[in-house]
């Protein structure tokens, strides 16, 4: 049962433990927040003709949201009166014509029609909860207030189970956190804005299952796990970085070294700094993670007032400001491959474009020895 739970957690360990040990020392959560931008979710508006003035502006406000990067997601238009092929008209698939216009929200990873995590109407009361909720607002100060990791604890609905199982993590929370010890970090690692005072520590986030606020991360969270619908049973849910849910534990096996494994994985060194090669799923949340972690101010975006959820950004970055009504609306997108300096470049990639040399010089040597050898005609 338990090898089952942490089958591709393990095997996304045991193949990063196979790597060369060029790998830097700064631990995974901490490497996962600076480093690794969150995946953009799809969100296509499938419409026939001309939008009414309503729809549009949400839908234009949605546009503006994304170039911005002030969510995780990208935002595309399809209508199906135009006769020219689009590659997002057949992607939802199955949605009548009485539901047009209509948005569709689709997994980053996952693609095509079983990609599809939540589908309805470019209502401009719907967009704020689509992005943003209590509990990734929580989510978002806690990573960035220093935590290692959240304990996002999905409450199975009996109070005494859930309380129980709180009372547990908290518990274990303190002996892991007293435990372990950041790695030691080189010279030649990257350098992240807290090398000096990394340090460990876990916290727990409790969701229940009927709140009405969460039905958005509610639907991210049963689209990643659909068994958790057919259940109601606590489980834990760990996220790092940008809002990344590593994998779910169950709520009673707390006693079997579960999450002692978990949270020695994400308190580690970063043997891969490949993020599709290290497990996880990004999930949809509102914030400038780059300006955040770099404490920089984030400008009003011009956006209509119901979807301009700007205010919080700054309130994340300095955490004993008063929350404001909702948050920016900012992930900043993936920096170019050559954005750092040389110094600061992947290993792996330098390694990487050293053995392409190395083969391109064997193959012109190997390509002079053999005319030299030829006779002449």
């Amino acid at each position: 049962m338990r090898s089952t739970r942490l089958l591709a957690l393990a095997t996304a360990i045991l193949g990063m433990a196979a790597l060369p040990s060029h790998a830097c020392n700064v631990p995974v959560f901490r490497y996962a927040l600076e480093r690794w931008p969150a995946d953009r979710y799809l969100l296509t508006l499938l419409h026939r003709g001309p939008l009414a003035a309503d729809a549009a502006a949400v839908v234009e406000a949605l546009e503006q949201t994304a170039s911005d990067g002030f969510a995780n997601v990208a935002v595309r238009r399809v209508d199906l009166a135009d006769p020219k092929p689009s590659p997002y008209r057949d992607v939802p698939g199955g949605i009548p014509e009485t539901e047009l216009p209509c948005l569709v929200l689709q997994d980053p990873v996952e693609p095509g029609a079983a990609g599809v995590v939540w589908r309805g109407p470019p209502a401009a009361d719907g967009i704020r909860p689509l992005l943003d909720s209590p509990a990734r607002r929580d989510l978002r100060k806690r990573l960035l207030g220093g935590d290692s990791a959240v304990w996002l604890l999905l409450e199975g609905g009996d109070a005494k189970a859930d309380d129980a199982v709180a009372a547990r993590l908290a518990k274990e929370s303190k002996r892991i956190a007293a435990d372990l010890e950041i790695p030691e970090m080189d010279p030649s690692d990257p350098r992240t804005r807290v090398n000096e005072s990394l340090t460990i520590a876990f916290s727990t986030l409790r969701l229940s299952r009927s709140d009405p606020a969460e039905r958005f991360l509610l639907a991210q969270i049963f689209h990643l796990f659909p068994t958790l619908r057919e259940t109601s049973d606590p489980v834990i849910l760990p996220v790092f970085g940008r809002g990344r849910v590593l994998c779910k534990l169950p709520g009673d096996g707390l006693d079997d070294g579960t999450l002692d494994e978990v949270a020695v994985f994400l308190t580690g060194a970063c043997s891969c700094e490949v993020k599709s090669m290290n497990p996880g799923h990004d999930l949809l949340m509102a914030a400038d993670w780059d300006a955040l972690i770099e404490e920089r101010v984030v400008e009003e975006p011009a956006l209509p007032p119901l979807v301009s959820l700007s205010g919080l950004a700054e309130q994340a970055a300095k955490p004993s400001a008063t929350p404001a009504a909702g948050p920016a609306l900012r992930a900043a997108p993936a920096p170019a491959p050559d954005a750092r300096p040389d110094a600061e470049r992947s290993p792996l990639r330098r390694n990487l474009l050293a053995v392409g040399a190395a083969g391109l010089a064997a193959l012109a040597a190997g390509t002079l020895w053999l005319m030299r050898r030829r006779p002449p005609s």
